[in-house]
């Protein structure tokens, strides 16, 4: 496991309009649980801010990804030639986060049936939704629970999801590259992901507290609440929303011509 430190105020309300779930109130009702909470998460979570030149970073280094303009995969591929193994930055992205993550945790091996090109084409479309959902509170949270819910139905454990960060910064580095995806990168990408993990930690430590009744009972009615937000939410092509930067430049008619 990796290592986890106790962070003082983990997942109790706050005043700065960050994400506060119901499974974050339910659970916040005992002592022991908060305190559970605080443990989860790991050494380098954070409740700092992002800024919008950080968030722009974010969305920036994961556009290479989608865009196949990510240096290491060309460097990679020209040394591998035809044993190559990835024919793009997205299975390449893929298959550095799950072979990493199964070097670090091998029991995670028996949650994945799908070949990992095929659960890549799963994490690419929820990074993404994730991003592109960041500035909208309800709609980020309520795909994060429902994420949650279903890891939740795997066995997957709150002290993972820490686990889990390290493995997509440390994908995202060799995917990109180092000469684009730099400390500052790192710093920003911790923040979202963090921000994620404010959401859905919680909500895994709530459902390990009940017994196992409950628990099929919760996850039933909340894959009902959910499954309709699913289906008019989460699209077949991963987007990322534009930058701050380039905004600026879109005119009304592009803007009209986009699409959700």
């Amino acid at each position: 496991k990796a290592p986890v430190q106790t962070v003082m105020g983990g997942g109790q309300s706050r005043d700065d309009g960050s994400v506060q779930s119901e499974a974050v109130n339910a659970a916040c009702t005992s002592v022991s649980v908060v305190e559970i909470i605080n443990l989860m998460m790991p050494v380098y979570y954070t409740r700092a801010e992002i800024s919008n030149a950080e968030l722009d970073m974010v969305k920036q280094s994961w556009q290479l990804v989608l865009d196949n303009k990510c240096a290491a995969f060309f460097r990679y591929r020209e040394l591998k030639g035809s044993s190559c193994n990835a024919n793009d930055c997205v299975e390449f992205f893929s298959i550095n986060f799950y072979s990493r993550l199964f070097d670090v945790s091998p029991v995670s091996r028996a949650l994945f049936k799908d070949d990992v090109k095929i659960q890549g084409a799963k994490l690419i479309k929820m990074m993404s939704l994730a991003i592109n959902e960041y500035g909208n509170r309800h709609i980020f949270e309520g795909t994060l629970i429902k994420l949650a819910d279903f890891h939740n139905s795997k066995g997957v454990q709150a002290v993972e999801y820490g686990i889990v960060g390290e493995v997509l910064f440390w994908a995202l580095a060799h995917t990109i590259g180092p000469e684009t995806f730099t400390s500052q990168h790192r710093d920003a990408w911790i923040k979202v992901y963090c921000r994620m993990l404010t959401v859905i930690i919680p909500v895994a430590v709530a459902y390990q507290a009940m017994d196992a009744t409950k628990r099929a009972n919760a996850l039933t009615q909340r894959m009902k609440n959910y499954d309709e937000y699913s289906r008019t939410h989460v699209g077949d092509t991963p987007k990322v929303p534009e930058t701050q930067d380039a905004k600026k430049g879109v005119d009304e008619d592009t803007v009209a011509t986009k699409g959700p």
